[in-house]
C-alpha cells in the first residue's frame, strides 16, 4: 500500500502523520492549532459563535438608531400639526407635563393639543415588542406569568379589567409608583395600539380640524409601524434524493402522510402464529385510515383495529406510539369534523399552507370568517400550532416514493421497504455521498450551521491540500472517530430500558401539565415538575413547602445546579434540585458547603435530604453531591467528544472528494494501541500517561491511528463485547523500530499556529469617556498634570478605588456608607440625604491610552494588532512601535498600509510581530544561519508571540506548549522582554 493521511481532529487542532507501511516508515507528521470556532468554548456556560457579540452589539445599536428616526419622524409630524413645540425652549416645559395623568385624562376629559402629542410621544416611545402568531407560545410563556420581579402581561390584563380601565395608560396612572413600579411589566403592541384608538376618538370630538382620519393614519403608521423579519428560507437544507428542492416542513400533509407510510413500512408484528411478520395489505390499509384520523395511536390501540391478541408484540413498541396526522387532527378538532369533511384535498392543504405561514392572529381569524367558519371555529383555528422543525426530505421526492410505501408487498411478494421504495421510485439511499474522490485538491467546504466543525473544515483543507501538494495524494486516510465500542447486550439492553422508561415518565408529566393548563410543556418545564415530585414539593434549602403548581411556574423556584455548572461542567439530572431565587442567588457559583458549611443551615439542609434518600424518592448520588466539600473542577475533554465526534463525521464525507478510501477510526482503539506501542513515553515521563500540555501529542495520535488496521478495531470490539481484559501481545507494533523511528518524528516536529493579523474584531472598550472641564471650558487635570475623563457606572457595581474618585463629596459619602454594610442590611440603591435614589455615579479618572471618536467622546482601544521593530543604525539599538486594532482598522479604512515601515531618520526597518507568529529566539544572528536547517535544534528555540503590551513588551512561548499556567501556577515554555532585550529571527512554519 502507498502513502496512509492520518488525522486526530478536534475543535482547535489537526494532528496528521503520513506513513507508508510497505516500506516501514513515518514519512512526516505535524499539528495545526487554530482557534475555536466559538466562545466560551470548555469554560462551561453557553458557548456560542464568536460573532455573537458583535451581532447583538450591531442589532442594539440599528434598534437605537430606528427608535431615534421614528422618534424624530413623530415629531416633526406633531409639530406640523402644532402638537410639539415648535422652539427649542418650550420643551423643556412640554416635557414636565405627566404622561401618566393625560393618557388617563385624555379617556374622558379634553386634551390641549400640546397634552395629547405628550401622551403620543410617550406611546411611541413605549410602544412595546410585537410578537407574532408564530413566536407568541400562549399564556404560558415567561412575558404571559411573568418572573424575576416583573409582572407578566396576564396580570397586568387583568388588573385593567378588574379595575374597568379603558386603557392601559389609565391603569398605569393609577398606580402609586413608591409602592408599585409602573414600568416592571411586560405588555403587548395591541395595548398601545387599542389606546392610541381611544384617545383619538375622544379628542377628535375637541379638535376636528386637527385630527383628521389622514392624520390619524399617517401616525398610526408612524408609531407603530414595523418592518417584517427577514426571511429564511435560504437557511433550510436541500432534499437527500433531490438536490435542487428544499426540504419540506414536518407540518406539511405530504410529510404527515409519508412517515405513517414509512412507519408502518418497519412494524412488526409477532404473535403465537406469525414471528415477525410484516403487516398484510389489509392491516396496512385500516392503520393507514386511523392514524389519518388521529394524532398518535398506542400498540394496544392497534391491536384492536386489527384484532389482534393483547399479548401481540410489535417490533416498534419502544417508540411507545404510531404516529399519526397531527397536522390535519389539529385543524378537525378546530373547525369541526362537519365542516373539515366538506374540503377537498386542495383546500385542505390551502388552510394548512395559511395557518403554517401566517404571522398575524388577527388576518388567521378574518380568513377563517371567509372561508365559513364561525366567529369560535376561526378563533380556534388562529391557535392551532403546527410542527416546527423540517424533514430530510423535499415534497417531490416523498411524492415519488409513496405510491410504493402504499404497498404491503413489491412485486416479487417481499415486504415494502424504504430502501425498496427509494429504490423504486428511481434513488439509491448509498449514492447520496460523493464518494469518487475524483478531486486533486479538497474545495472550499460547504456552509455547516456549526462555527466548530466549519472552522475545522478550512483548517483541514489548508493542512491536506499542503500535504498533497508535497507528497501527492494518498491511497488511504484514516480519521479518529470519538465513538465507544460494542457495549455488552445486557448493558444495552439496561440502557434502553432505562431510556423508555425516562421517555414514559416525561410523557406523563406533559400531559398532566397540559391538563393542569401549561400550553405545550417545555423539556424543562417537565424537569421542572419532576423535581418537585423529587423532593416531596419541598425546598431542600429552606425547608419551606411548593404548595401549588401555580406556585412552581410562577418564577418563584428555580432549577438549580448543586454543583455549578460552570465549574464541574456537569447539566446532567443528577446535579439538579430546586430552589427558591433568592437562596439560588446567595448561593452563587459555589457548593452547598462552600456557601453554608459548618453552619447550622447546612446541617438541616443535609438532614432534610437524608430523610429524602430514606423515603425512596432522592436519587443517592444527588445526596453525595451535597456533602462535596471540594470540588475537583475537570478539563473539559468529555465536553470535546461529542463535537469532535460531530467534526469526524462531516470530516469523512469531505474527504471522500479526494480519496475513496477514508475510514474511521474509535478512540478507544487509539487510546489503547498508543499505550501498548509505548509512544505516550516520547512526550511524558511517565510511561502509561499521555502528556495533553504539548501540542504533539496530536501528531502522536495522528501516527497511530495511520497505523491502525481494521483487524485491530475487530479485536478490540470482539473483546470489550465479551467483557474480557485486552491483552497486549495481540497488537504487535507495526514494526521493530517503530517507537523508534516515531520519536525521531515527533522530535523535530515544529507546530503550525494559526496567525491573529487580520483586522477584525472589537476595535475599543465599550465605556465611553467624556472630558472634565473647568468653568472656561479648560480640561481638568491631577496633581500630576495628567488630563481627567468622567464615565457613567452603576452605583451597585462600583470598585472601592472607582468610590473614591467619584467628585460630588455627598454621593461619595453615601455610597462609601452603603458599601460598609453588610449584603443583607443594604437597600436596594444608595439613598441620598433629600431621599433620592443613587442608581449610577459619575467617576473622574486619568486614562493615558483614549482616543476620540467623535467630538467629545473617547474611548480606551481594544486588543493590539502588531508591532513594528525598528533598529538604529548607529548603535544598532531596537525599539518598538505597537499598533493598536483599532488604529490598523483606521489605516485600513483610509486604504492606506495597515504596516507603516517607515523608519525615523537614522533608522532601520526590521520586522513585524503578530500574535502567534513564530520566532527563533536566541541572541547569536550567525548561529541561527547556521542551524536553520537542524529542526531538532530549532525545536527548542522556537517561540510563538502569545502577547504585545502597549509598551511594547512581548510575552513569547514555546511553540510545543499548550498550557498557559502549570499546576503550582508557573508558566512554562514563557520568555518575555521588549524588541531590544529579546532578540531572534521571524520564521514561517
Amino acid at each position: 500500500m502507498s502513502n496512509i493521511l492520518g488525522l486526530d481532529l478536534g475543535p482547535n487542532s489537526i494532528g496528521w502523520s503520513i506513513i507508508n507501511t510497505d516500506r516501514k516508515e513515518i514519512i512526516d507528521a505535524g499539528v495545526r492549532i487554530f482557534p475555536e470556532g466559538v466562545e466560551n468554548y470548555g469554560k462551561g456556560g453557553q458557548q456560542e459563535s464568536k460573532n455573537v457579540a458583535r451581532r447583538v452589539a450591531r442589532g442594539m445599536r440599528k434598534q437605537n438608531n430606528r427608535y431615534r428616526m421614528r422618534r424624530d419622524y413623530v415629531r416633526h409630524i406633531l409639530k406640523d400639526l402644532k402638537m410639539f413645540p415648535s422652539e427649542k425652549e418650550a420643551e423643556k416645559s412640554f416635557f414636565k407635563i405627566d404622561p401618566y395623568e393625560v393618557r388617563k385624562k385624555g379617556v374622558k376629559k379634553k386634551l390641549s393639543l400640546l397634552e395629547f402629542g405628550t401622551a403620543l410621544i410617550h406611546l411611541n416611545s413605549r410602544r412595546c415588542f410585537k410578537s407574532n402568531r408564530k413566536t407568541d407560545s400562549g399564556d404560558t410563556t415567561k412575558i404571559h406569568k411573568g418572573g424575576d420581579g416583573v409582572l407578566g402581561i396576564s396580570e397586568t390584563e387583568k388588573a385593567i379589567k378588574e379595575g374597568k380601565f379603558k386603557t392601559l395608560g389609565a391603569y398605569l396612572a393609577s398606580l402609586n409608583p413608591g409602592e408599585i413600579r409602573r414600568r416592571s411589566r411586560y405588555t403587548k403592541r395591541k395595548m398601545y395600539e387599542d389606546e392610541f384608538n381611544i384617545l383619538w376618538d375622544c379628542q377628535k370630538r375637541y379638535h376636528k380640524n386637527t385630527l383628521t382620519n389622514k392624520n390619524r393614519v399617517k401616525l398610526l403608521n408612524a408609531i407603530f409601524f414595523q418592518r417584517k423579519l427577514k426571511s429564511q428560507k435560504h437557511t433550510v437544507a436541500k432534499c437527500t434524493f433531490e438536490p435542487k428542492k428544499k426540504c419540506a416542513p414536518k407540518s406539511s400533509p405530504v410529510f404527515q402522510y409519508y412517515r405513517i407510510l414509512e412507519q408502518l413500512s418497519r412494524l412488526r408484528i409477532s404473535t403465537e402464529t406469525r414471528h415477525s411478520e410484516p403487516l398484510t395489505q389489509d392491516e396496512k390499509d385500516k392503520l393507514i385510515a386511523e392514524l389519518l384520523k388521529a394524532e398518535s395511536k398506542s400498540f394496544t390501540q392497534i391491536s384492536i383495529i386489527l384484532s389482534l391478541p393483547k399479548d401481540t408484540h410489535y417490533n416498534l413498541e419502544h417508540e411507545k406510539k404510531l404516529k399519526g396526522h397531527s397536522t390535519f387532527t389539529r385543524i378537525r378538532k378546530a373547525i369541526g369534523k362537519d365542516k373539515f369533511s366538506q374540503l377537498n384535498e386542495d383546500e385542505k392543504i390551502t388552510l394548512w399552507h395559511n395557518i403554517y405561514f401566517a404571522e398575524d392572529t388577527e388576518w388567521l381569524e378574518k380568513y377563517g370568517e371567509k372561508i365559513g367558519l364561525t366567529e369560535e371555529s376561526a378563533a380556534k383555528l388562529a391557535k392551532v400550532t403546527l410542527e416546527k422543525e423540517y424533514c430530510n426530505l423535499s415534497q417531490k421526492g416523498m411524492k415519488k416514493m409513496i405510491p410504493h410505501l402504499e404497498k404491503a408487498f413489491d412485486e416479487y411478494g417481499e415486504p415494502m421497504t424504504y430502501d425498496k421504495a427509494v429504490k423504486l421510485a428511481g434513488y439509491h439511499h448509498s449514492e447520496v455521498r460523493d464518494k469518487t474522490g475524483s478531486l486533486m485538491n479538497l474545495p472550499n467546504p460547504e456552509n455547516i450551521r456549526n462555527p466548530i466543525v466549519q472552522q475545522t473544515l478550512f483548517e483541514l483543507k489548508k493542512v491536506v491540500n499542503a500535504l498533497i501538494d508535497e507528497y501527492g495524494n494518498p491511497e488511504c486516510i484514516k480519521v479518529e472517530l470519538v465513538r465507544e465500542l460494542k457495549l455488552p447486550r445486557k448493558r444495552r439492553e439496561k440502557i434502553f430500558r432505562e431510556n423508555l422508561n425516562r421517555k414514559h415518565d416525561h410523557e406523563e408529566i406533559r400531559t398532566k401539565l397540559i391538563d393542569l393548563g401549561i400550553f405545550e410543556p417545555s423539556r424543562d418545564d417537565v424537569i421542572k415538575y419532576k423535581l418537585w415530585n423529587e423532593c416531596d414539593r419541598t425546598d431542600v434549602y429552606t425547608g419551606k413547602k411548593i404548595q401549588s403548581v401555580s406556585q412552581l411556574f410562577n418564577g418563584e423556584y428555580e432549577v438549580e445546579h448543586i454543583l455549578p455548572k460552570s465549574r464541574s461542567l456537569d447539566d446532567s439530572y443528577m446535579n439538579k434540585t430546586l430552589c427558591h431565587k433568592t437562596v439560588n442567588a446567595e448561593k452563587g457559583n459555589q457548593t452547598p458547603w462552600e456557601t453554608w458549611g459548618e453552619t447550622s443551615k447546612y446541617d438541616d439542609i443535609i438532614q432534610r435530604v437524608e430523610k429524602l434518600v430514606k423515603e425512596g424518592n432522592f436519587p443517592y448520588p444527588k445526596y453525595k453531591r451535597f456533602l462535596t466539600k471540594q470540588l475537583k473542577e475537570e478539563d473539559f475533554i468529555n465536553r470535546q467528544l461529542v463535537d469532535t465526534a460531530y467534526i469526524a463525521t462531516e470530516v469523512r464525507k469531505y474527504l471522500w472528494k479526494i480519496c475513496k478510501d477514508v475510514q474511521g477510526v474509535p478512540g478507544i482503539a487509539t487510546a489503547k494501541l498508543r499505550w501498548f506501542w509505548g509512544l505516550d513515553s516520547i512526550l511524558s515521563l511517565e510511561e502509561n500517561v499521555k502528556n495533553r500540555e504539548d501540542h504533539r501529542h496530536h501528531a502522536v495520535d495522528a501516527i497511530v491511528v495511520a497505523c491502525t488496521e481494521r483487524k485491530f478495531i475487530q479485536k478490540f470490539s470482539t473483546y470489550h463485547h465479551f467483557n474480557k481484559d485486552v491483552k497486549k501481545e495481540n497488537f504487535p507494533k507495526p514494526w521493530v523500530k517503530f517507537r523508534a523511528d516515531a520519536e525521531e518524528v515527533i522530535n523535530r516536529i515544529l507546530v503550525s499556529h494559526k496567525i491573529k493579523n487580520n483586522v477584525r474584531g472589537k476595535l475599543h472598550k465599550e465605556s465611553y469617556y467624556g472630558l472634565v472641564r473647568d468653568r472656561n471650558s479648560e480640561p481638568k487635570t491631577d496633581e500630576k498634570g495628567q488630563k481627567l475623563y468622567a464615565k457613567s457606572k452603576p452605583a451597585t457595581r462600583l470598585t472601592k478605588a472607582e468610590i473614591k474618585k467619584i467628585p460630588d463629596k455627598v454621593v461619595r459619602e453615601v455610597v462609601e456608607e452603603w458599601y460598609s454594610l453588610k449584603k443583607d442590611d443594604r437597600t436596594e440603591y444608595p439613598v441620598l440625604p433629600d431621599g433620592t435614589l443613587v442608581k449610577r455615579v459619575r467617576i473622574h479618572d486619568v486614562h493615558s491610552n483614549v482616543v476620540e471618536i467623535n467630538p467629545g467622546v473617547f474611548v480606551e482601544p481594544g486588543s493590539n494588532h502588531h508591532m513594528v521593530i525598528f533598529e538604529n543604525i548607529k548603535t544598532g539599538k531596537r525599539k518598538g512601535k505597537v499598533i493598536s486594532l483599532f488604529e490598523a482598522a483606521q489605516r485600513k479604512r483610509k486604504k492606506l498600509p495597515i504596516v507603516d515601515k517607515t523608519p525615523e531618520e537614522g533608522w532601520k526597518f526590521v520586522m513585524t510581530l503578530s500574535i502567534n507568529e513564530m520566532v527563533i529566539i536566541h541572541d547569536n544572528a550567525e548561529e541561527i544561519e547556521s542551524k536553520i536547517d537542524d529542526l531538532k535544534w530549532v525545536n527548542k528555540h522556537l517561540y510563538r508571540v502569545q502577547k504585545i503590551n502597549a509598551t511594547g513588551r512581548t510575552f513569547y512561548r514555546q511553540h510545543t506548549v499548550a498550557i498557559l499556567k502549570d499546576k503550582e501556577n508557573n508558566e512554562p515554555g514563557m520568555q518575555e522582554g521588549s524588541p531590544n532585550k529579546k532578540r531572534g529571527r521571524k520564521v514561517v512554519i
